[in-house]
């Protein structure tokens, strides 16, 4: 794992992003939503491209700060704290002036999976977690998403206009 980049630049039509796991700064870092801008158009100036399609928070946005696009598809393998055992993905589809993003919920046997959690000398609180879709801590979150636990996510969709091309590095 150690060998893995830590960063792949991706383009989506004549959208240049980055993917990242948490933010660009530090791998670890989280971004959430309720992120204050300015912290989020410094994480984007460090990656210097149109947007970040980020990880590590868990929980499913899009938000355009400025004109440039954070993204974070959610987990596949835990629910997002909204009450149900969904897992959310996205799918990115170039569009004539930008991207699509259409981020949608995943139902699967959680049921089992729970209780092959269980069967292992794992956490209890995450086995419940894949049933209950509420997360064991909360700890990490910010008030803004410690507000909106049990709050069932929709799928939704977003139309980004990429701003115009940043040169090339």
């Amino acid at each position: 794992m150690g060998s893995l980049p830590e960063r792949i630049d991706i383009t989506i039509g004549a959208c240049r992003l980055a993917a990242i796991h948490g933010g660009v700064s530090a791998i670890n870092k989280f971004v959430f939503a309720s992120t204050p801008e300015e912290d989020l158009l410094y994480e984007m100036d460090l990656a210097g491209l149109d947007g970040v399609i980020g990880g590590h928070c868990g929980l499913p946005f899009t938000r355009i700060a400025g004109d440039r696009l954070w993204h974070n598809s959610g987990v596949i393998g835990m629910p997002a704290n909204d009450g149900t055992p969904r897992v959310w993905y996205s799918v990115l589809t170039p569009t004539k002036d930008g991207v699509s993003i259409s981020q949608h919920a995943l139902d699967y046997d959680h049921t089992a999976a729970a209780a092959r959690m269980r069967a292992e000398p794992l956490p209890a609180g995450y086995a419940d977690c894949l049933v209950t879709g509420l997360w064991p801590s909360l700890d990490v979150l910010p008030d803004q998403e410690k507000a909106a636990t049990g709050r069932a996510l929709q799928e939704h969709e977003v139309n980004w206009s990429a701003p115009a091309l940043m040169p090339a590095s």
